[in-house]
């Protein structure tokens, strides 16, 4: 093999294997790693050999990444722009425009907010499932009437109502904890889960969210004469439980999208319900016991 084309032969493997763009880290720590072929600067200037002093004579004292060519270099490692010395006598130097080599990659193990957006959720209404929590009392009055005549009164209170949603991940993308997104949560409605879906509402990634309002309940309790009785305003939420499949799209790569598979879980379908228990004055055993509803229908739940 002779000599020249052995020199041939590297320099077009030279040329396949340089890239027109500059690594995005060793630009960031001003390296000397781009070798693409970019030989005009950024203002249309032909660049000068490196190993020429004849228009420009060099003054550089490192020469990182150069050789007998006139490709645009960062020989110092300075700078975080490639350069190189013009050909024209009244241009000594000017900087060249390479850009930046794409890091993009359509990774759904590490889905974050810089690169991904959620653009689709489905639920699986069908799967549904709603269960009734633990009732709460919250608010409670006791009367003890000796005398012969109704004793009635009626107990105003505010109470906090939470709301409380979370989406958590059982397969598929793996989405950074803490990421945002927005999403439409399923409504529900006579104890099961309603096509019907709420208004939008923000979320961060493997975290629960959790809305707080306020209701005025207002306790009527009356002891009748010789009784003791007993009224509580009780609180009931549903669980909810519904499969969903969330779409992730990422922002810059059109065709990169990643599914992300979970159950959407909701405390949700507050209402409020009257109690009164009444007993003989004297006696412990229950008489009377009653039971209806004060109010009900609280953000995204329906009652019939």
């Amino acid at each position: 093999m002779s000599m020249f084309f052995l020199v041939t032969l590297l320099s077009i493997i030279s040329l396949l294997s340089a890239r027109e763009c500059w690594d995005a880290k060793d630009r960031a720590n001003k390296g000397s790693g781009y070798d693409g072929t970019q030989s005009r600067t950024r203002l249309g200037y032909t660049c000068q050999n490196w190993k020429s002093n004849e228009v420009h004579k060099s003054k550089i004292k490192k020469t990182y990444g150069i050789g007998d060519n006139n490709y645009c270099r960062n020989p110092e490692r300075k700078y975080s722009d490639v350069w190189c010395y013009t050909t024209n006598p009244n241009k000594r130097y000017d900087w060249c425009d390479v850009p930046t080599c794409s890091t993009d990659a359509c990774d759904c193990t590490n889905v974050n907010e810089e690169d991904f957006k959620a653009t689709d959720i489905k639920y699986d209404i069908d799967n549904g499932i709603v269960s009734t929590a633990p009732p709460d009392v919250v608010v409670e009055k006791e009367l003890k009437n000796g005398g012969s005549t109704d004793l009635s009164v009626l107990v105003v209170q505010i109470v906090e109502v939470s709301n409380t949603m979370e989406f958590s991940r059982t397969t598929g993308a793996s989405v950074t904890l803490g990421t945002s997104f927005t999403a439409e949560v399923p409504g529900v409605g006579s104890g099961s889960v309603s096509a019907e879906m709420s208004a939008s509402m923000e979320f961060s990634a493997g975290e629960s969210s959790t809305v707080t309002t306020t209701e005025k309940v207002e306790l009527p309790c009356t002891a009748p004469p010789n009784k003791k009785a007993v009224c509580q305003a009780v609180m009931t939420k549903d669980r909810v439980e519904v499969p969903y499949v969330m779409t992730w799209s990422h922002k810059r790569l059109n065709s990169c999208t990643c599914k992300e598979e979970g159950v959407f879980k909701e405390v949700v379908g507050f209402y409020i319900d009257y109690e009164q228990h009444e007993w003989d004055y004297d006696q412990p055993n229950i008489v009377q016991a009653k039971r209806e509803e004060i109010s009900g229908g609280f953000e995204n739940y329906k009652r019939e």
